[in-house]
């Protein structure tokens, strides 16, 4: 026998007796050869061996041969998906695991074939059984399981179980026992309801049926104690159906974190009280100062209009409303912080029009700026829009502009610039040519009530107007900043989200503005009847005096709601003004009984009031009154808003 011979022979013999199934494949995936372990494991019938050689696949098609095996695998869809890629594409090579249907598992690998020319020529399939290597694997793994199931019987910090479908416990660690008194030989004669506080037997069985069907629960429950104290805890579960269907349980003691955040709770309703108390505290604060400051500064008002009064008394009223308007001023400020730390203000944003704003801002402020000849210039890109409340961003603004000019050089400027910071931000920046502020000062200038030793510069101010300023933008989702150069100026600047790209009046002349609108009105307007509902004389008395001197106006007074509900129906006047807290019934409760009387429901009615939170104009706009003024009075915008009514209802008359 030739050495060729004896090593095909040898070959063969290798092939033939490999525990691994070996099956060969050409370029058109016609069987070249294979090995009978090939035939064992996939269990190819007898039928379909009926190649060039008796017994075998070799010459035929694989395709038939595969249709037999895939009826073996569990997975058939993937596996023949799989099969189809290795043969589209010749270069990949493969091995895997295939679980089937008998409970084997097949390792199969696939390695391709070339010719002497590098060429695809053919595909060989190694198949081997790894049942039983599975098998020893999952042993090895159920044994390193146990291990660690030990290791956290002993070591957990938290209690861990095991308990059985019928809730009675199989394991327990010693954390358990402490945690519940209990000694672990005590534990496993019990069950689940003797721990669990108002478990029944039913409701055990019931809960352990929906952990079967998740899998898995985490829960918080009570557990009583051994000594009857009842604690609470924190249990997560796990159903194992592979482990003689037990449940691994944890279970932690949170008494403490529930003591914590019961107090929490508490803590929480407390600072609500306390807020909604400051609330109502505020609203009141807000009502009993106002109402003296309206005597104060009204009266003051007409005064001022007095031609009879001297020159020196002149400057006399001239001082009082000076320190009537600064005291206002403190008051409001108090207030709008006091609500701003409760909580208690509320922001409407939506899309703002920076330059709209700095326009209005500006015309508010010149006659300030005039005054101390300073000279106001803007530069901004008109239509640029922020997310901002308009109202509170016109407040912030005014306060930067009006403390630039205040505590500007006499004949100095103030440069106001509006430009893009980032993509994403807008920033407005007030930059003066006053005398600066200190590194020091700079760290204290937005603490409250902090003046930065300004008391004695005579320049007017309450030392809260930038804490404001910044606590409301941050709430805008802004910020508030400054650079300062002490002999050169300052910048401030408000930044707001970028959305897209789109009161100080002289003294003198709000006199002549008054006299003028009295004037006016008593040549050109008509004979008018106003009813004016209130309980405080002053009052009473300021309107008046207010309506003296327009002589086209009738005013009827009532001190008490009845007699003004009487005087409404039986005198039918054009105009009702009310107050809103009154004894007996408040003005909400007036202003319904006018609206449902036929006869009166087409009568204007306006709110004259002490009640000036935003929330309370709010309110009383929305409950139908045609204007809220509020205490104390601006005799300019009174007569205003009382002509703009008076004519809009004559209007009305005529029309119909």
């Amino acid at each position: 026998m030739s050495n060729f011979e004896l090593q095909n022979l040898l070959i063969k013999g290798i092939f033939e007796s490999s525990p691994e199934g070996i099956l060969v494949v050409d370029d058109k995936n016609i069987i070249v050869t294979h090995n009978p372990q090939f035939v064992e494991i996939w269990q190819i019938p007898g039928e379909l061996l009926h190649g060039v050689e008796a017994g075998t696949a070799i010459g035929l098609d694989d395709s038939r041969i595969l249709s037999s095996a895939v009826e073996r695998v569990k997975d058939q869809q993937a596996f023949l998906a799989r099969v189809k890629d290795l043969y589209d594409n010749p270069q990949l090579q493969d091995i895997c695991e295939i679980e089937m249907v008998d409970g084997r598992t097949v390792e199969r690998h696939s390695t391709v074939l070339k010719n002497s020319d590098g060429q695809y020529a053919g595909r060989v399939w190694f198949f081997r059984d790894i049942t039983e290597f599975k098998q020893l694997e999952n042993v090895r793994d159920l044994m390193a399981a146990q291990e660690k199931y030990h290791t956290i019987l002993k070591t957990a910090t938290d209690g861990f179980w095991t308990v059985n479908k019928d809730g009675r416990f199989l394991e327990v660690n010693d954390a358990y026992c402490t945690m519940s008194g209990y000694s672990r030989n005590e534990l496993l004669n019990m069950h689940i309801p003797d721990l669990e506080v108002a478990e029944s037997a039913e409701d055990t069985r019931s809960h352990i049926e929906k952990i079967i069907t998740h899998g898995s629960d985490r829960f918080e429950t009570r557990h009583r104690r051994k000594d009857g104290k009842i604690i609470n805890v924190e249990v997560s579960t796990q159903f194992m159906p592979l482990v003689d269907q037990m449940f691994v349980v944890f279970v932690k003691d949170i008494t403490e974190r529930k003591r914590t955040e019961a107090d929490l709770i508490a803590a929480k309703e407390d600072a609500e009280l306390a807020n909604n108390a400051k609330s109502q505290f505020l609203s009141s604060m807000s009502h009993e100062l106002r109402t003296p400051m309206n005597s104060i500064l009204g009266f003051a008002q007409l005064m001022a209009c007095n031609d009879a009064l001297s020159a020196e008394h002149k400057d006399f009223m001239r001082e009082i409303l000076k320190a009537g308007d600064h005291l206002l001023e403190l008051i409001n400020d108090v207030l709008d912080l006091a609500k701003i730390e409760a909580g208690r203000i509320d922001l409407s944003l939506e899309p703002v029009e920076v330059c709209a704003v700095v326009d209005e801002c500006l015309s508010l402020v010149s006659n300030l700026a005039s005054k101390r000849s300073v000279q106001i210039s803007h530069n901004g890109l008109h239509g640029v829009m922020v997310r901002a409340d308009r109202i509170r961003l016109r407040q912030a603004l005014l306060n930067l502009l009006s403390n630039a000019i205040k505590y500007n050089r006499e004949g100095g400027s103030v440069r106001l610039k509006v430009q893009p910071e980032g993509r994403k931000n807008l920033r407005i920046l007030v930059t003066d040519t006053g005398y600066g502020i200190t590194a020091k000062h700079l760290m204290e200038l937005f603490q409250p009530f902090n003046r930065l030793d300004a008391e004695n510069s005579g320049i007017e101010g309450t030392g809260i107007g930038l804490t404001i300023t910044r606590r409301i933008v941050e709430m805008m989702g802004g910020t508030v900043d400054v650079q300062s150069e002490v002999g050169v100026g300052s910048t401030f600047w408000i930044e707001l989200p970028l959305e897209s790209m789109a009161d100080t009046v002289l003294p003198d002349e709000e006199r002549a503005e008054i006299k003028d609108i009295m004037l006016t009105a008593q040549h050109q307007a008509p004979q008018r009847t106003v009813l004016y509902i209130e309980d405080n004389h002053s009052n009473i008395k300021l309107v008046a005096h207010i309506f003296g001197q327009r002589k086209h106006v009738h005013l009827l007074t009532a001190r008490t709601p009845a007699l003004g509900i009487e005087l409404a129906r039986t005198r039918h006047p054009d105009l009702i003004l009310l107050d809103i807290n009154m004894p007996g019934m408040n003005g909400y409760e007036v202003l319904e009984v006018i609206k449902t009387d036929a006869r009166l429901k087409a009568v204007p009615l306006v709110a004259i009031t002490a009640n000036a939170m935003s929330r309370d104009i709010e309110r009383g706009l929305a409950a139908g009154f045609a204007a809220y003024l509020t205490k104390p009075l601006n005799i300019v915008k009174f007569h205003s808003v009382m002509d703009k009514i008076l004519e809009t209802n004559d209007a009305g008359m005529r029309a119909s």
